[in-house]
């Protein structure tokens, strides 16, 4: 089931709220909790029930190891692993066969397995949550923490939740109506629904058209396309995790905020401290951390080859191609270069700061986009005039796209880097969303609905 669907706005997510609220009002808290779980778990199998009994041996399997198994190093190990090998069975065996058929020259049969929806997200946290129960000595209900995993407003696509923050916030839901609450949930999830619906689809549309036909672009053409790009990918995840965040607030359960204006970050170092913040944290803490801790005769130039794989590895965590890999290299060695000027005091005056972080931002963000390698050199090379395309044609797009596209990407970024992010209003309790703008944005959101999928579900 998609946020931005008829079945989510008009049926699931009001039944589900008003049940959870009349068990509440009895004071049923443990019924609450057991409520959300099977509301979760429908919620997960909306979209294929085949993958049903994954999750589920994922969260048994989980529980085992921290219910059944001793307080040992070997035990936290064993779960990792076991979470490791069904993120691998499902989203890399495939890939891992077709390079030793490559290599050996092979024919061995691929398998073809289907990739499970969210497997990523939930494998991610629970290996946080193995090593925070692991660390803090302190079980956690079985109850609790089935729903910590599958709640549904981040199951899918995150944010991933740590452990200590859910429990203190599951405790709010036995709590009554709390309208501001309800008021900036709401608002929250249709401005989400206004990103995914009016802008990210939009600009999809021209990205598609620019991708299929990738070796007819033109110089001016590459640009607004991959600008365009840029600003679908982040109203695309932004609007999921506002979505997200919005359902979770009208619940009284306040997620963590995963974006923070990322698109104005003066460095790459600001941009994965303001992208996607959960993983980022994630990544520090869970893989980062400890890799230095287990470093011998630790260096500066140590910690930053560890960041460069790190990142290689989050790069291939996002699905099993090489674009993937290229994408987290080149961020580990921009983020290695960043912590090089930062050591060395190196400073760059703030708009040439944001100029070139954009820009690498942006052109990063085509490997991310792009089907293979090839198809990013050469749009990379259309984009740096450097494969003797035109400046301007008109062999894709019309005058009149040409035109929209140009007001759309302008708009696109006015908004990016001048508006407030949508967590203000949760962290400011003094302030409201205008009521004739989000009745504004409501109406839009509704007049243009559709379900396409977001595109994060594909990782």
């Amino acid at each position: 089931m998609l946020f931005n669907s008829i079945e989510y706005i008009f049926f699931f997510f009001p039944a589900i709220f008003i049940l959870v609220k009349l068990i509440s009002f009895f004071n049923f808290n443990f019924l609450s909790k057991v409520f959300l779980i099977c509301a979760s778990l429908y919620f997960y199998s909306f979209w294929n029930i085949k993958f049903l009994p994954l999750i589920l041996i994922s969260v048994l399997g989980n529980l085992f190891f921290i219910k059944i198994l001793e307080k040992r190093k070997i035990n936290l190990f064993l779960q990792i692993l076991f979470n490791l090998f069904l993120l691998f069975a499902f989203k890399y065996t495939d890939f891992t066969i077709n390079q030793v058929n490559f290599v050996f020259n092979k024919n061995i049969e691929l398998l073809e397995m289907a990739f499970p929806l969210a497997l990523s997200f939930f494998t991610f946290q629970q290996i946080s949550s193995a090593v925070d129960i692991f660390q803090r000595g302190k079980k956690i209900k079985i109850v609790d923490y089935f729903l910590y995993v599958t709640f549904f407003p981040q199951l899918i696509a995150g944010p991933i939740v740590l452990l200590d923050h859910f429990e203190k916030q599951i405790k709010k839901i036995k709590k009554g109506l709390n309208f501001r609450n309800i008021y900036i949930g709401l608002f929250i999830f249709f401005l989400g629904l206004f990103k995914k619906n009016i802008l990210a689809d939009t600009f999809g549309n021209f990205v598609n058209k620019g991708f299929d036909n990738f070796e007819t672009l033109s110089f001016l053409i590459s640009w607004l396309v991959s600008l365009a790009w840029t600003l679908q990918f982040y109203f695309d995840f932004s609007g999921y995790t506002d979505m997200a965040i919005g359902s979770a607030l009208i619940l009284n359960i306040v997620l963590p905020l995963n974006f923070n204006s990322p698109l104005k970050s003066y460095s790459v170092i600001e941009f994965w401290k303001k992208w996607h913040i959960s993983l980022g944290i994630f990544i520090q803490n869970y893989m980062y951390y400890p890799i230095l801790k287990i470093t011998k005769n630790l260096t500066f130039f140590k910690s930053l080859l560890a960041l460069i794989v790190i990142m290689t590895l989050i790069g291939l965590w996002h699905g099993p191609n090489f674009t993937f890999i290229f994408f987290g290299f080149l961020h580990g060695v921009a983020l290695a270069i960043n912590y090089v000027f930062k050591k060395l005091n190196i400073s760059l005056n703030k708009i040439v700061a944001w100029i070139i972080t954009f820009n690498f931002i942006n052109i990063s963000f085509l490997v991310f986009r792009s089907e293979n390698l090839s198809q990013f050199l050469e749009i990379l090379k259309t984009m740096m005039g450097i494969n003797k395309s035109s400046f301007y044609s008109l062999k894709i797009f019309s005058l009149s796209e040409v035109f929209f596209l140009t007001l759309f990407v302008l708009g696109g970024l006015i908004i990016c880097l001048t508006q407030k992010n949508s967590n203000y209003f949760i962290v400011n309790e003094n302030k409201n969303p205008n009521v004739y703008l989000m009745g504004f944005i409501i109406c839009i959101s509704l007049i243009f609905l559709n379900s396409k999928e977001f595109l994060y579900f594909k990782f």
